[in-house]
C-alpha cells in the first residue's frame, strides 16, 4: 500500500496536458514567423545593394569615357534620369553629373579647373535616391 500510495502522489504532467502545450506553442509560433515574414518584405536592405552596385557601375562608365574621350570631352551623358535596364532592374533610374570644381573646395564650381567631381544618382523604386561622389583630375 506504502508503493502505490507514492506513485500516485508523484507530480508531473499528462499526455492531454502535453499535447495541449504543444498546441498552444505551435499557434504563438506560427504567429511569430509571420510577424518576421512580414517584417523581411518590408525591408528595402536588397533596394540599397542594388543601388549602390548601379551607382558604382556608372561611376565606372563616366571615368572610363573620360580616358576614351579626354579631359576636354569629360562631361555628364545624362542630366535627366533614364532607365536602367528595365528588363534586369525594373524601376531603376540613373543620371550622372560632371562638373569642374575649385582645387581649395570641391562644392564650388570653377570653370577650366583641374579637378571634376564626377555625381552618380540612382533612383530606387521607393523614389529614393542614393548618391555616389568622386573627384577625378587630368593631372
Amino acid at each position: 500500500m506504502n508503493a502505490q500510495r507514492a506513485f500516485s502522489s508523484q507530480a508531473g504532467f499528462t499526455l492531454v496536458e502535453a499535447i495541449l502545450s504543444l498546441v498552444v506553442l505551435g499557434i504563438g509560433l506560427v504567429a511569430v514567423v509571420n510577424l518576421f515574414a512580414q517584417a523581411a518584405e518590408r525591408h528595402t536592405l536588397p533596394d540599397e545593394i542594388t543601388a549602390a552596385g548601379l551607382a558604382a557601375a556608372k561611376m565606372e562608365d563616366a571615368i572610363a569615357r573620360r580616358a576614351l574621350l579626354g579631359w576636354a570631352s569629360f562631361t555628364a551623358s545624362q542630366t535627366s534620369y533614364t532607365d536602367v535596364d528595365s528588363s534586369n532592374f525594373p524601376n531603376y533610374q540613373w543620371k550622372d553629373e560632371v562638373v569642374n570644381v575649385a582645387e581649395s573646395d570641391f562644392n564650388l564650381t570653377q570653370a577650366g579647373s583641374k579637378y571634376k567631381r564626377v555625381t552618380v544618382y540612382v533612383k530606387k523604386p521607393d523614389n529614393e535616391e542614393l548618391k555616389l561622389v568622386t573627384v577625378v583630375t587630368d593631372y
